[in-house]
């Protein structure tokens, strides 16, 4: 897990991604902080930015759609994490204001998952099951930390595969626990699995959408974020 500040300033938001990849395009649009501990140890650490120290938390990522409407490159802002047999909403205000600044978004639930869910039939099962849109392996981590915290909350994903695409257990096995993608170790995989070759490529071919769609996310968290800052600024100046 690596967490980025969105500002220098004393209390900014806390932007949360699991994936070397996402965290490379983050970097781009917000400040480094050096948590980048495995998850749990980080999600811990995270508990020391409870408000006024932290404005809030954001889970930004890729998902893995949970219907047909769904397609590569979509982004999904939650209005509520649900996972285990838990709800964690988010908070609507900072949701609003997102959706205002990414009209195309679509708003609606998203599920947490332990594992990854890679098959179609796993996938439909998931969605019938809690009616979310979107699936991913952080955010109910994330969320539950910024419920026990007292701690604003907000989730953005992009979609990085539809409920009908079948994820090769190459590309998951390819990546470690600490979110780094080996593509030495993908195509020692595919070697061994060939019938995972042609899965592979269509995720490859669908990651510059994705990635630009994760982009512009961090575009519009960042320019949010320092609008407000400069918003607050003057009223704190206004006599």
């Amino acid at each position: 897990m690596k967490v980025m500040r969105s500002s220098e300033v004393p209390a900014p938001a806390a932007i949360c991604v699991a994936l070397e990849l996402e965290a490379k395009i983050a970097g781009r649009h917000f400040a480094p902080d050096d948590r980048t501990e495995p998850s749990e140890r980080s999600l811990m650490r995270l508990a020391n930015l409870r408000a006024p120290g932290c404005k809030g938390l954001v889970s930004l990522g890729l998902a893995g759609g949970l219907c047909d409407d769904l397609s590569v490159g979509d982004v999904v802002v939650a209005s509520e994490i649900v996972a285990n047999g838990q709800r964690f909403a988010t908070d609507d205000e900072w949701a609003g204001r997102l959706l205002s600044d990414m009209p195309s978004a679509i708003y609606g639930p998203v599920t947490g998952s332990d594992v990854a869910v890679t098959s179609a039939a796993a996938r439909y099962d998931l969605a019938r099951r809690s009616g979310a849109l979107a699936v991913d392996m952080e955010s109910h981590a994330i969320a539950r930390m910024a419920a026990v915290n007292g701690i604003p909350f907000l989730a953005v994903r992009v979609v990085m595969d539809g409920v009908q695409r079948r994820v090769p257990e190459a590309a998951v096995s390819c990546i470690s626990s600490s979110g780094q993608t080996s593509l030495l170790r993908l195509g020692q995989l595919v070697m061994r699995r060939p019938r995972d070759a042609s899965a592979v490529f269509l995720l490859c071919s669908d990651w510059p959408r994705a990635r630009h769609s994760l982009d512009a996310c961090c575009r519009a968290i960042a320019a949010r974020e320092a609008a407000n800052e400069q918003s607050s600024v003057m009223r704190a100046g206004c006599p």
